[in-house]
């Protein structure tokens, strides 16, 4: 499900940042940003994600900034700079015409100017504090869209149980309409049938185009998908399961329609089920 959460922090002089996103998918992609000092920290976070979040594709973005109150992470190196000073003062003993640097080309030289590396044991708990709020946000976030598909899906269902209601209503019209067919081409044929064997092919029809059975397993698979809507668990794959066994259903009633009306019952439930198909893939 479509998500953002952000979640900032501060200790030791620096900002931390968690930025999460997440976007509809069918399987679980967690991609993870981290600065290169935290890089052995990926591990845990994903651990963390994953505890949290079954289905979707996952951006989790830590960004560090350091404090406008902080002047002390930048530190000299003071055994290169005393080397540089000695290299200077010998050039210039030997080449009187050169002149020696000033204190800012010292500053620039490369290695002079040391950062004074974040000591990562004492910012890990906030770095993580942060971290289990933002997926908090996020799956509360996702949790009200996941309530509004619920009561989408139950919607859907409630209109599925409805066709499937006026399918059973319209069955044994279809049944009179294939004996009354069956009689009328036996009287343009003006033949004597005989008897048995004219009820035997009705029965006979009649079986191969009845889709009670049919009927039955969508009331029930619709029931299941009310059910599993309750659980408090991921269920996006056992819905996704449903859908196909719901469009299974549908697409056998319409293969065995011998009439009008129940062949339009079977175009209006594909069209409802994958309405229902496209929303279950946002569902964790």
């Amino acid at each position: 499900m479509t998500a953002f959460s952000t979640t900032a922090a501060q200790d030791n002089n620096m900002q931390f940042t968690w930025e999460i996103r997440s976007v509809n998918q069918r399987f679980l992609d967690i991609s993870i940003r981290l600065p290169q000092m935290f890089r052995s920290l990926e591990s845990e976070i994903r651990q963390k994600t994953t505890h949290v979040i079954k289905r979707g594709k996952v951006e989790c973005l830590l960004t560090l900034k350091e404090s406008q109150q902080n002047h002390t992470l930048i530190e000299l190196n003071t055994e290169l700079v005393n080397q540089i000073i000695v290299a200077c003062r010998e050039i210039t003993a030997q080449q009187p015409s050169v002149s020696p640097p000033n204190v800012m080309e010292i500053l620039s030289w490369p290695g002079v100017q040391v950062e004074q590396q974040l000591e990562i044991d004492t910012v890990t708990p906030v770095i993580f504090e942060a971290l289990d709020r933002t997926l908090c946000d996020l799956t509360a976030m996702r949790q009200r869209e996941g309530e509004q598909l619920a009561s989408l899906l139950h919607n859907k269902c409630d209109q599925v149980k409805q066709h499937t209601s006026n399918a059973r209503q319209r069955l044994p019209q279809v049944l009179d309409q294939i004996r009354l067919r069956i009689i009328d081409r036996i009287k343009l044929l003006e033949i004597e049938p005989d008897t048995d064997r004219l009820e035997q092919e009705i029965v006979y029809l009649a079986q191969k185009m009845d889709i009670t059975e049919e009927l039955d397993r969508l009331d029930t698979h619709v029931l299941e998908i009310k059910n599993t809507l309750q659980k408090n668990e991921a269920i996006g794959r056992r819905l996704d399961f449903l859908m196909q066994e719901l469009n299974r259903e549908a697409n056998t009633i319409g293969s065995k329609s011998a009439d009008t009306t129940i062949s339009q019952v079977s175009i209006e439930l594909k069209v409802l089920i994958e309405q229902m198909r496209e929303q279950v893939q946002n569902i964790e």
